[in-house]
């Protein structure tokens, strides 16, 4: 087993009652044992609020390019609703990625982490006149 397993703190916390690993599955065993991971898990999550989030942007990046390797001729977008956090959109976006949003909110974080306004879609049917024209001029 690795020994080298660290949680990062960011917008990750747990409920300190009851865990479950539905699958403790092949690439988290190679990681750190079942009982090491409960036992970080329990000590990271003392002072958090649920629910709780393990994310291996490995595992995203690796998503990403099977899907492009599969689908060779489509242009994928991200819905940014799934999973807003930096680290994820700004991963995406170095792999090519293009993004649909689903408010101008979402539209102004993406154009802060330095996705170009040209990889975004604004895909939601109900939207403010003012928002059009927001996205328009972008």
């Amino acid at each position: 087993m690795g020994d080298n397993f660290k949680f990062e703190s960011e917008n990750i916390s747990l409920s300190k009652k009851n865990i479950y690993i539905p699958n403790y599955n092949t690439l988290l065993k190679k990681m750190v044992s079942k009982n090491r991971f409960l036992k970080e898990v329990k000590h990271f999550s003392k002072n958090k609020k649920t629910p709780f989030l393990v994310l291996s942007l490995k595992e995203v990046a690796k998503n990403y390019s099977e899907l492009q390797k599969e689908m060779p001729f489509a242009t994928i977008y991200y819905a940014v609703k799934a999973n807003p956090h930096p680290k994820v959109i700004s991963l995406l976006n170095k792999k090519g990625s293009n993004f649909d949003v689903a408010t101008i909110y979402e539209f102004k974080e993406l154009l802060k982490i330095g996705v170009p306004a040209n990889k975004v879609s604004f895909g939601n049917t109900i939207k403010k006149s003012q928002d059009i024209a927001y996205f328009y001029r972008k």
